[in-house]
């Protein structure tokens, strides 16, 4: 059992939600609508490598769209073609940013709107920390959890990404509460689990695919978020 917690965090991509197909998928998919023939699958490894190889969104002075420009043209170039070769190059960018936060293209995992009915009846005030942009607050709201959640907070709004103590330390004065009366729970093994610890932060790992990570305690992992029930 988790004691004194006052306040649960959630991140968002692949916590609670998750995109509607590969991110490779989609560009395509929009792609196709400039006259461009690409390949998914080699689309969404570069950008994988792309998305790893940049600074967090929100650590630089790149925020939201500009951020997302500088990826996009760097996973197209890596996959073999120029930005240029689009009709109107940003217009295809401005699209494709807008599409990724219209509905239907991200959905709910099965145990989050149970999990979050369950953490309202206990009174527990929720928030969103993610390493995510402006977009945030429309998918939540398209789909119909927004309503749930105290405060959403942006890596691009509060200035620092998951895994920095300055983004988990700013998250609490926010709050208003000390780091151990939080419990941040995530996917990402550096950027949520060991972020939050070193932090100071209650965390649980959220192992959806049950990889064997054997560096995390049984008692700070859990393949659902059914399971947080047992915790508090």
């Amino acid at each position: 059992m988790l004691k004194n917690i006052k306040l649960i965090s959630f991140d968002a991509a692949d916590t609670i939600i998750k995109l509607n197909g590969t991110v490779g998928e989609n560009y395509s998919y929009i792609a196709s609508n400039y006259g461009i023939k690409t390949n998914p699958e080699i689309l969404n490894q570069n950008f994988k490598l792309v998305f790893n190889q940049m600074q967090p969104l929100g650590s630089t002075g790149h925020k939201n769209f500009e951020w997302w420009k500088i990826v996009i043209k760097k996973t197209f170039l890596q996959s073999g073609i120029e930005i240029n070769q689009f009709s109107d190059s940003e217009k295809f960018e401005q699209e494709l940013y807008n599409y990724l936060a219209e509905e239907n293209t991200w959905f709910l995992f099965d145990d989050v709107k149970i999990t979050l009915d369950y953490l309202r009846g206990r009174k527990y005030p929720l928030i969103v920390f993610s390493n995510f942009d402006e977009r945030l607050n429309t998918v939540l709201k398209n789909l119909k959890i927004n309503e749930y959640f105290q405060l959403i907070f942006c890596s691009t709004q509060i200035g620092f990404a998951k895994p920095d103590l300055k983004a988990f330390n700013k998250v609490a004065e926010m709050c208003n509460l000390k780091p151990n009366e939080i419990l941040h729970i995530g996917d990402g093994f550096q950027n949520d689990y060991l972020g939050a610890l070193r932090a100071d932060f209650k965390a649980l790992f959220l192992n959806r695919k049950k990889l064997p990570l054997h560096q995390i305690p049984d008692d700070h992992e859990i393949h659902s978020l059914l399971e947080l029930s047992n915790f508090l």
